[in-house]
């Protein structure tokens, strides 16, 4: 969506210029505008500029496949805006873990509300604009699932799901964040998401200029990145292109880019993230300086676990409560052993009903109907 409305920026922009003339009156002119609109953005790198392109060109194709552009042809719009030459990919460098120890023990005394941005930025991997633009729901956890984080890439324009088992500490991040927020975790009071740069400047000036300063490190957020995937691939069971599927990187990048350097790497062996970098007690002091509660994800699991409990004895009375009920039988058997999900107990309410129905047309005694409806308020009750 947000690259949807960045493209349709771009466009009203050249529609101002055309002033009254219609998109069935475009000329390659008004292309060539266009074009020099989106080159000329020197905030944008080449690969932004490129898929801004792209989202231009999937309109005009739109368009053009109605017939709603006139004279132009599906020719010159390509033409006109081809894609900009953008340099190889440059991977970040990958740090070890005194560097990153020493860079977050400065961030826990001097900014702690940026170091957490970054801690959890070196233990997820996300992108700098990824990790600004993290919602409430966006983190899912619960009964039957990893915990994850599902994240919508304004880069690439595709939503991929971040396994944050390979960072507990990531996690009680995320889970603090969504228990404290409403909508973003991060910056909440700006709605607008449409300039992502303006945001995460607020957090990226303090790690290149100030934090970099003290600590005599050269450091920027690409560099956090590449350390995470050096130090997940370093995890077992987290082969190269298990690491760029997380990270959002195509499996060409994976060989042409990265594989050798983390390759090379020699890193302590290690369960989770922040073993591996040492950050465990630096991860505990950053949560403190945050007034964060370190135990969240404990507390989380053990409510799930009695909320698991009180389900599995709510559907056992249910089941003991429909025993003679011959009618439902083929049923229960079905769905017995096995966690009642929704669909099976809007099936059971359903065919109850039925019986219960059935049951009290044929039922002429005033003490049976009594108890007829009595059971039925009781199953009912306890599946609601």
């Amino acid at each position: 969506k947000a690259v949807r409305e960045m493209g349709a920026r771009y466009l009203r922009q050249m529609q101002k210029v055309m002033l009254t003339r219609s998109w069935h009156e475009l000329q390659r002119h008004d292309l060539q505008r266009l074009y020099r609109i989106i080159v000329g953005d020197n905030k944008l790198g080449p690969t932004t500029k490129n898929l801004r392109l792209r989202t231009c060109k999937t309109f005009f194709k739109w368009m053009h496949d109605r017939g709603a552009l006139g004279s132009v042809s599906w020719d010159i719009i390509t033409q006109t805006l081809k894609s900009v030459k953008a340099p190889e990919h440059k991977h970040g460098r990958i740090m070890q873990p005194h560097e990153l120890q020493v860079l977050f023990s400065v961030m826990v005394g001097e900014r702690p509300e940026v170091g957490l941005f970054f801690l959890l930025k070196v233990c997820t991997g996300l992108r700098i604009g990824e990790l600004v633009n993290v919602r409430v729901a966006d983190i899912v956890s619960g009964r039957g699932l990893k915990p994850y984080l599902s994240v919508s890439a304004p880069k690439t324009n595709r939503t991929r799901k971040v396994n944050l088992s390979s960072s507990p500490l990531a996690h009680t991040i995320l889970e603090n964040l969504k228990a404290s927020s409403s909508d973003y975790v991060f910056l909440p009071e700006f709605k607008d998401r449409t300039d992502t740069v303006s945001l995460y400047r607020r957090f990226q000036r303090h790690l290149v200029r100030t934090i970099s300063k003290k600590t005599h490190l050269k450091v920027n957020p690409k560099d956090l990145r590449a350390s995470n995937e050096a130090m997940l691939a370093s995890l077992e069971g987290w082969d190269i292109f298990k690491v760029a599927r997380q990270l959002g990187h195509s499996t060409a990048i994976a060989n042409q880019a990265y594989t050798e350097d983390i390759q090379m790497q020699d890193y302590p062996s290690g369960k989770s993230i922040e073993e591996v970098a040492g950050l465990e007690e630096i991860g505990l002091r950053m949560l403190k300086a945050n007034g964060m509660n370190a135990r969240i994800t404990e507390a989380l699991q053990s409510k799930e676990r009695e909320l698991d409990n009180l389900h599995q004895s709510r559907m056992a009375l249910i089941l003991g409560e429909l025993k003679e009920w011959v009618e439902l039988r083929p049923l229960l058997q079905e769905v017995q052993g096995r966690g009642f999900s929704v669909e099976d107990v809007s099936r059971i309410k359903a065919q109850f009903t039925d019986a219960y129905a059935q049951r009290l047309d044929k039922c002429s005694d005033p003490g049976e109907r009594q108890s007829l409806q009595d059971k039925f308020l009781v199953v009912m009750n306890l599946m609601n």
